[in-house]
């Protein structure tokens, strides 16, 4: 069975990391999501407002055999001012 690798990237990380475990690109591709997810939450949480990220599941020679995108944004709905006698 030949090595996966798993390939996140956006604009500032770029890691690729070897999935000796899977059978399939499908399975390595889930895990690549998830790692995606986490990688995106950090943005959002560090102020960011958007972030994408690429998931390519890889052979070992580069090809690539899956391409996922997982991107997250935030927009403020509506800006709520309380009363001062709601103030606490």
């Amino acid at each position: 069975m030949p090595m996966l690798f798993i390939h996140l990237r956006n604009s500032e990380y770029s890691a690729r990391d070897e999935v000796a475990e899977f059978n399939t690109p499908e399975a390595a591709r889930a895990v690549g999501v998830k790692g995606a997810l986490s990688m995106a939450t950090d943005e959002i949480g560090q102020g960011r407002r958007s972030t994408a990220v690429v998931v390519d599941v890889e052979q070992e020679d580069g090809t690539r055999l899956l391409t996922a995108v997982v991107a997250v944004s935030v927009s403020p709905l509506m800006a709520v001012e309380l009363p001062d006698a709601m103030l606490p």
